[in-house]
């Protein structure tokens, strides 16, 4: 996961007046996960990335040039779409990742396969997207 991105999950839970074991328990993990995640000894998994974000009232969204993709969790199942979408062959992003075969990638998120955050990250940021976090909407009563 990118350092930004850690350190504002940190950052929105220390604003917040939460701590690690509140989260944890909202997100179905042991608080040490938490604390690896927070400072970069481990990486978490898409979904929990995302129940992390909900814990914390945000959402992780994808943006390409200031302008939103869509949720996390939408875009995974058509990233390979999206890359051609984008213009960006197989070749393009298997170079820029300097990887073998990107199909696995493309399958597991299109599968709803659990993938790393880092990896779905660098993925994107391969075709100039990002994702972040996002205030979730506040739906009135």
């Amino acid at each position: 996961m990118t350092a930004p991105l850690r350190q504002r999950f940190r950052a929105l839970r220390e604003t917040q007046g939460r701590d690690q074991n509140e989260i944890a328990a909202a997100i179905g993990v042991a608080q040490p996960s938490i604390s690896n995640w927070e400072n970069g000894h481990r990486t978490p998994r898409t979904h929990h990335a995302a129940a992390w974000a909900t814990a914390l009232n945000h959402r992780l969204i994808v943006t390409r040039n200031g302008q939103l993709i869509g949720d996390l969790q939408d875009v995974l199942p058509k990233l390979g779409s999206l890359r051609r979408t984008l213009g960006y062959s197989r070749n393009d992003v298997t170079r820029r990742l300097h990887l073998a075969c990107l199909s696995n990638i493309e399958s597991r998120a299109a599968g709803g396969g659990r993938l790393q955050l880092p990896t779905i990250d660098r993925y994107l940021a391969a075709i100039g997207c990002r994702i972040d976090l996002h205030p979730s909407e506040v739906n009135p009563c």
